[in-house]
């Protein structure tokens, strides 16, 4: 009996080591290229949307991506005058752009330009560990909010 409950106890410890690193678990991209290519359009396109949506303070209503530039309309969901700063992509990604004195509900447009070229109806992903927005509020400067989601989309 007690040889059974070693055996039991070995193949246990044995799963719980191993099972994490199943190849049925999800895969994750390679590498960070913003661009990915794609013969079909990301199924996720509109459940990232839906989720940046209701991120705050800075919620993006809408995104697309022409080229080697995207455009991102950003809404000010807090009580309180911001000043937006930048947004990040990844890595040497970032907005040049700023706007000062977004007010309450105000929304801006931020283009971010130099991502390398992505052919019409090819497929891109921004992951959302590398996504940040930097911007000013309550007399508060640099302050950082951190993605609510990948930004995905076909590029058009």
């Amino acid at each position: 009996m007690k040889k059974i409950g070693l055996i039991f106890g070995i193949l246990l410890i044995g799963l719980l080591l191993f099972g994490c690193t199943s190849p049925m678990a999800p895969a994750t991209p390679a590498t960070n290229s913003p661009l990915v290519p794609s013969s079909s359009p990301p199924v996720q396109t509109t459940a990232t949307k839906a989720a940046w949506k209701t991120a705050t303070p800075w919620s993006i209503t809408d995104w697309s991506r022409t080229g080697d530039t995207m455009q991102f309309v950003l809404k000010n969901e807090s009580p309180q005058v911001m000043d937006f700063k930048s947004i990040t992509l990844g890595a040497g990604i970032t907005s040049t752009q700023s706007q000062l004195g977004v007010t309450p509900a105000a929304s801006i447009t931020i283009t971010v330009t130099g991502l390398g070229n992505c052919v019409s109806g090819g497929n891109y992903l921004f992951l959302k560990k590398d996504i940040r927005i930097k911007y000013d509020a309550g007399g508060i400067q640099d302050k950082e909010q951190a993605a609510f989601s990948d930004i995905v989309g076909s590029c058009k």
